[in-house]
């Protein structure tokens, strides 16, 4: 399984589904993801920052994120695309987690 298929897995099995009026776009397998853009804005509506480094399509990426309060995180992909799905699969989780902790 490639490194895209490991991510998006990982996103459909946070509980991410696609709605109608998301930016979507369809990987090489069929599957709906969310747009680099989407993924921003949604870690910055939970509040947080977000860093991305190593952004060409040849080199590893990094995404790190981090609010006030000291809640940070960070996921690393082969490319863009890769390490922003599995750092949005850990924010769905995460915030997830927050409303069923008790």
């Amino acid at each position: 399984m490639s490194g895209l298929g490991y991510a998006l897995d990982g996103l459909y099995s946070a509980g991410w589904w696609p709605g109608d009026g998301d930016g979507c776009i369809q990987s090489e397998d069929g599957r709906w993801m969310p747009e680099h853009t989407l993924i921003i804005e949604q870690f910055s509506q939970a509040g947080f920052q977000i860093r991305v480094s190593g952004n060409t399509m040849n080199e590893r990426c990094r995404v790190e994120w981090a609010r006030w309060g000291g809640i940070r995180g960070s996921s690393v992909g082969r490319n863009r695309t890769e390490a922003l799905l599995i750092g949005y699969a850990e924010l769905i989780r995460m915030n997830s987690s927050m409303f069923t902790a008790s």
